[in-house]
């Protein structure tokens, strides 16, 4: 479950849809900047060759440009080719390269790697396992809004027995739930429903099941 959640930010989200005309206009204006260097530019060739923005999709040479921008210190390059070495897209599978990029990624602020980053402390790839660093990584990117880190830190402060671990862990599945993450919603309608770890309310168990059973994102 957690790797699912780690995993499952790491890579950029899919850009807004824009026509054929424009895409191509913006690869070419980006495709000058980057061939001069500009980091930024580079990652968002990489995007385009990723998701076919106004050039053919191409893996190998979005990987190109990532690791020029990544290079470069381009946190978002670092986070997205961390997570392709980490899921071998694109590339072979190397965890060891994987978390180095995170790393640097999650250093620099970006919670999606932050929120990849506590995977491998958690389940203890490549560094020893160490679930205190695992929930600082992910406090720090759920208190930047990342969705993501919010559910699952939620779920790993309500395995606690502790009172304080566990209204944490409800207030970031609450979190969750309010920024749109159909599991967040359905299990605080269960949580209301059943009364467990908060005191039992039909209605907010209604409301939050509703909230799920029109998420489109709960049909994907």
């Amino acid at each position: 479950m957690l790797t699912a959640l780690c995993v499952a930010t790491s890579v950029t989200a899919q850009p807004a849809q824009i026509s054929e005309k424009k895409a191509a206009k913006i690869f070419q204006t980006n495709s000058k900047k980057a061939a001069k260097g500009d980091a930024r530019a580079q990652c968002m060739l990489g995007n385009a060759y990723i998701y076919g923005l106004g050039v053919a999709r191409d893996s190998t040479k979005a990987v190109y440009w990532y690791e020029k921008a990544a290079d470069q210190g381009d946190a978002e390059a670092q986070g997205i080719l961390g997570a392709m070495y980490l899921l071998g897209q694109g590339v072979p599978k190397d965890e060891s390269k994987s978390f180095a990029l995170l790393e640097k990624a999650a250093n620099q602020g970006l919670a999606e790697a932050q929120v990849s980053l506590a995977l491998f402390y958690l389940e203890g790839m490549v560094v020893e396992e160490d679930e205190k660093q695992g929930v600082a990584w992910l406090e720090r990117a759920s208190q930047q809004g990342n969705a993501a880190g919010q559910l699952a830190l939620g779920m790993l402060c309500l395995e606690s027995t502790d009172a304080e671990d566990i209204r944490k862990g409800v207030y970031w599945i609450e979190q969750a739930a309010k920024n749109g993450v159909p599991r967040a919603q359905l299990l605080l309608s269960q949580m209301y429903e059943k009364g467990q770890e908060v005191t039992k309310d039909p209605k907010k168990a209604a409301y939050w099941k509703k909230k799920y059973e029109k998420n489109p994102a709960a049909k994907n």
